[in-house]
């Protein structure tokens, strides 16, 4: 399997500089600088539009010479005109790989939980009862969260969760108190409630 490739625009957007049909393996791209320069094995994805109010049709760039890109297309390829737009699109993977989405906590109680990673599971170093305290101020409203017990020891010993402001599922904290347990919530402006 190829590596996907990522690059943010550095320029103005790109277009076709010349027609492809429905069936065509490659494309000339303006702007070629815009894009990944692609090894051996690697791969990005490109969008093509001719106009904003038309369907968008995603290729697969498997080579690049210069503005000369081989290209990989769907059951749903269509022809697209000189001028089109295009430009390398963003895959979930390439955020997951850029932007983790969690953390393990594996030090001494308390945690501290701000909302900078959606994702906190607690695998405590010793075992003893946790506290994770909610700063709620930097949570993004209404963004899911969860905390979880990654140890599989919270039916002995417990995690307390408490907001520093508002509640917590219509209280001052929630406990976590079943093995492998796991709480999901959002912040709404004046309290956390539960998913």
């Amino acid at each position: 399997m190829n590596t996907e490739q990522f690059q943010n625009q550095v320029g103005p957007a790109a277009i076709l500089t010349a027609p492809i049909t429905a069936i065509a393996t490659s494309c000339i791209v303006s702007n070629p600088a815009n894009f990944s320069v692609l090894q051996a094995n690697q791969q990005f994805r490109m969008a093509i539009q001719d106009t904003p109010s038309s369907p968008i049709e995603e290729v697969i760039v498997t080579a690049t010479a210069g503005a000369t890109f081989t290209i990989t297309r769907g059951a749903g390829a269509i022809s697209h005109v000189a001028g089109a737009s295009c430009g390398q699109v963003v895959t979930a993977d390439q955020f997951a790989a850029m932007y983790p989405n969690g953390v393990v906590e594996t030090g001494a109680s308390p945690y501290v939980f701000d909302g900078s990673l959606p994702v906190m599971e607690i695998n405590a170093a010793s075992p003893a009862a946790s506290a994770v305290s909610i700063h709620t101020a930097l949570l993004v409203p209404f963004r899911v969260y969860t905390i979880a017990d990654g140890g599989g020891v919270a039916g002995t010993d417990h995690i307390t969760i408490t907001p520093d402001s508002g509640l917590i599922g219509g209280a001052a904290n929630y406990v976590i108190s079943t093995n492998n347990g796991s709480i999901q919530f959002y912040w709404n402006g004046t309290g956390c409630r539960l998913v």
